[in-house]
């Protein structure tokens, strides 16, 4: 255990909290109920407990019988936020000096941001993002393996670079067909960021109406996949940016 957190403490979202005290009305005896009003009591968690609910997170089965003890230490809510605690800790300043590295700004900085503008400069980078909701506004996510050159084990929207002479439309479609199996064919609103001047990336906002399930992942690339709500995003362990890109194109969403 990091002796240097050791003790720290993290105050719990409103959102986890209310999330127990509806699980205790279903688990009202039994594993787990315990630390589930200790948590209520306190609103807060040491990084040693953190510690201990995320070995019982990830030694839990689906199909086992601890799912009330599952439930009761706040579920997946409460999995994102200790992933997401514990890696900020840890690695908040290697993760901080790859993004300098990487020429990444925040959106609240200067840059060049347009619904409709084209760029016609072919020495630059071009990249794609897609941001697929479906109709309860829940946004598709996928895991990276632990093997990505770039961000490994975080939760990234679908996207890659778009190869010469290919429109970045047609690379949005395709790298959603290659990273999901999901067959989209049109777009809601597009954004396009330079950030740099060698860099160029092409925001799509797609709506997906068929079932959710039909995501096929090649388990290479992406691990994992997940449909969130934007609030509940925020509690994952992402990529740089990710929710400056849903706050910037979910305004505009239909």
């Amino acid at each position: 255990m990091n002796s240097e957190l050791y003790d720290k403490e993290y105050i719990i979202p409103k959102e986890i909290l209310e999330y127990i005290s509806k699980q205790l009305t279903i688990y009202p005896q039994g594993k787990g109920v315990k630390r589930a009003k200790f948590i209520l009591k306190n609103g807060r968690i040491t990084y040693q407990d953190m510690k201990r609910i995320k070995n019982m997170f990830d030694s839990f089965n689906i199909n086992s019988n601890e799912k009330q003890e599952y439930e009761l230490a706040g579920g997946n809510l409460m999995r994102g936020f200790i992933e997401q605690k514990l890696s900020q800790d840890r690695k908040g300043t290697e993760i901080s000096r790859k993004i300098k590295g990487d020429g990444k700004q925040d959106l609240n900085q200067e840059i060049q941001l347009n619904e409709n503008v084209v760029f016609d400069d072919n020495d630059a980078k071009k990249n794609v993002i897609a941001i697929i909701v479906n109709p309860d506004s829940q946004i598709l996510l996928v895991k990276r393996s632990d093997k990505a050159d770039w961000q490994p084990s975080k939760w990234s929207l679908v996207g890659g670079g778009v190869e010469k002479g290919e429109e970045p439309i047609d690379a949005c479609y395709r790298e959603i067909k290659e990273e999901t199996g999901l067959v989209i064919t049109k777009y809601s609103h597009r954004y396009i960021i330079q950030r740099t001047a060698d860099n160029i990336e092409y925001i799509y906002v797609c709506k997906y109406d068929s079932d959710i399930d039909n995501v096929k992942l090649d388990m290479i690339e992406n691990v994992a996949y997940g449909w969130y709500l934007p609030q509940e995003i925020k509690f994952l362990d992402h990529v740089p940016n990710l929710l400056d890109y849903i706050n910037l194109a979910f305004k505009n969403y239909d």
